[in-house]
């Protein structure tokens, strides 16, 4: 009786503090939240108000985003990486949410096929979620993929391989569109980064600017031809900004 009590109570505490915020929505309908114990305000919404859901999401530095063409990508806000394939956090946060929900992700993996467009759907979207590179040989593709049931969707090997080759043309064309974005990210990156950068002025020669920033992570991420470009671009914004500070003067 006195642990229920104790629980009772606990929950009653937690409650409380959830009761402290509330949502409310401005006038050009931005959400924000109240507390009306210490009538702070925030844009984001507090720890308390949070689902377990939405706890479990932000606990992965992985996001989902799509392209203008539709395509799914997945980003890490953290390491700046970029990947076609949903990562490992990501996919595991995911189960966690399907768990709560109830959702079996596995359903599907023991199912007889009824077409062999399934089958054959059924072993592309295992080497997809396996992250198959397109220059895997099949020795590779089979150590990869062999301890999934949708391995055995396809019985014969000439089959799964022929899915295999229509795969690789597809994915060579992805990690080619892959690469592109992250390359574009990157010159973004050190664009900002050397705008912001003490170290470099309008008269910064690259040589110069090469000893001193070699060892960051952002310049050796573009390539030599790109960073002598980008810094040809800067000069003359940061040749402004250096006139406009000696006016203020």
């Amino acid at each position: 009786m006195a642990s229920e009590t104790v629980k009772n109570d606990a929950n009653n505490v937690e409650n409380k503090v959830e009761n402290l915020w509330t949502e409310h929505t401005t006038e050009n309908g931005l959400k924000y939240y109240f507390n009306s114990q210490t009538n702070a305000s925030a844009w984001q919404k507090p720890e308390e108000l949070k689902t377990e859901e939405e706890k479990i999401r932000e606990s992965v530095p992985w996001k989902e985003h799509t392209t203008n063409g539709g395509k799914t990508y997945y980003y890490n806000h953290v390491t700046k990486e970029t990947t076609w394939d949903c990562p490992h956090e990501l996919a595991e946060a995911l189960t966690k949410i399907s768990d709560l929900k109830g959702i079996n992700l596995n359903e599907k993996m023991n199912e007889n096929y009824s077409t062999m467009e399934e089958a054959k759907q059924a072993f592309k979207d295992l080497l997809r979620d396996c992250n198959v590179p397109s220059i895997a040989t099949w020795d590779i593709v089979t150590k990869m993929t062999n301890h999934d049931p949708r391995f055995n969707a396809l019985k014969q090997v000439n089959e799964k391989k022929k899915v295999f080759n229509t795969y690789k043309q597809i994915r060579a064309n992805e990690e080619k569109q892959l690469e592109k974005i992250r390359t574009k990210e990157n010159r973004e990156r050190l664009k900002i980064f050397m705008e912001n950068n003490s170290l470099i002025n309008s008269y910064t020669r690259y040589s110069k600017a090469h000893r001193m920033l070699r060892t960051h992570e952002i310049w050796s991420a573009v390539p030599d031809r790109e960073r002598r470009d980008l810094l040809d671009d800067i000069q003359p914004i940061l040749a402004k900004r250096e006139r406009d500070l000696e006016k203020e003067a």
